[in-house]
């Protein structure tokens, strides 16, 4: 993507730069006329939630300025925050979606999902293999997919994510409360959860300890 698009900050969780972010965002459409990808909540960024309805807004601009709005949704999708989508808590449904990670239920799969109008013109350019894979539609991935889709769909598991935010936020403010300079924040949504330490010496510590007692979180 060198010198074919442009980065713009992420909106902090109370909203404090909400106009500013979709600010530069409009600027940033002039210039670089096309699609806006985001993820709707942070992942290797730092588990960082945006303001509600800043989605909804953005969703809005890339209408009016005739924009794709295109969602990473590979950490968030498949119910890892809840709904199926995690674009869903603020009405929004993107031109296109990316899925992956929890899918697949531990076997590789990713998907792309773009509304009707989209995918023709995808598969209208001018040359071959707009969109595809070395192994596209492979059985077994396949398989895993629809198996996947199955148990997502069920009560027990929607309830989940919930049940795990839950046990995070109150764990969270437990060390909160006893390590207050060194446990800065507990955000995220649904079982896609994080606490933010007070330095990358100390996360790496804990991440180092969580892995010898089995644990990757």
């Amino acid at each position: 993507m060198t010198g074919r698009g442009r980065f713009v900050d992420f909106p902090a969780a109370d909203g404090s730069d909400r106009d500013a972010v979709l600010c530069a965002i409009r600027e940033a459409a002039r210039d670089f006329a096309g699609a806006v990808i985001v993820e709707p909540i942070q992942g290797r960024g730092g588990m960082r939630v945006p303001p509600a309805g800043f989605l909804a807004d953005l969703a809005d601009l890339c209408r009016e300025a005739g924009l794709v709005l295109i969602a990473d949704e590979v950490y968030t999708g498949a119910r890892r925050t809840g709904p199926f989508l995690a674009c869903e808590r603020d009405g929004v449904a993107p031109d296109a979606v990316c899925l992956g990670k929890a899918l697949g239920g531990g076997v590789p799969v990713s998907a792309c999902l773009m509304r009707p109008a989209l995918a023709s013109a995808v598969t209208r350019l001018p040359f071959e293999a707009a969109h595809t894979s070395t192994f596209l539609g492979h059985p077994l991935a396949c398989a895993a997919g629809l198996a996947v889709l199955g148990v997502l769909d069920r009560p027990d598991f929607r309830a989940g994510p919930a049940r795990i935010e839950a046990a995070v936020r109150a764990r969270g403010a437990e060390w909160a409360r006893r390590w207050p300079a060194a446990v800065l924040d507990v955000r995220g949504a649904g079982a896609m959860m994080g606490v933010a330490l007070a330095s990358p010496v100390l996360a790496g510590r804990v991440v180092e300890r969580a892995l010898r007692r089995g644990s990757w979180s």
